[in-house]
């Protein structure tokens, strides 16, 4: 049996919510690794409860960019996080992703200011899809 599309939707945007006060938490902290991580998670499951609240049965794949693009065929105020141009998101790419791990760290990672931006952006993010 098909689960309820409000409630997958509830579902998973309660994850994202939960998501992006840790990110805050953790931010404060200092531990922008984490941060990041999770901003980039919630914006990914706010997305995917999106979708799944939209009746699409099948939601694949972790791109935020990818999902905003799947976002805006239902609802063209999604178009703006697409990314097109250097816009709202920015998928997590190899750096990004060695941040979050100690490969290759010789000493005490910090959170350049390009980090802090790419930050912002899932946050900023994060709030505009509590709005949907």
């Amino acid at each position: 049996m098909r689960p309820d599309p409000r409630e997958e939707d509830k579902r998973w945007l309660q994850q994202a919510r939960q998501d992006i006060d840790d990110a805050r938490y953790n931010q404060a902290g200092g531990r922008y690794h984490l941060t990041r991580f999770l901003a980039q998670q919630a914006a990914e499951k706010a997305l995917k409860g999106y979708l799944y609240a939209q009746g699409v049965e099948r939601v694949w794949g972790h791109s935020v960019a990818d999902l905003a693009r799947q976002a805006a065929e239902h609802d063209a105020r999604f178009e703006v996080l697409i990314g097109v141009g250097g816009g709202s998101i920015v998928t997590t790419s190899p750096p990004a992703i060695q941040m979050g791990y100690p490969v290759g760290f010789r000493r005490k990672p910090s959170m350049p200011t390009m980090q802090k931006r790419r930050f912002a952006r899932h946050i900023a993010l994060s709030g505009r899809l509590r709005r949907y």
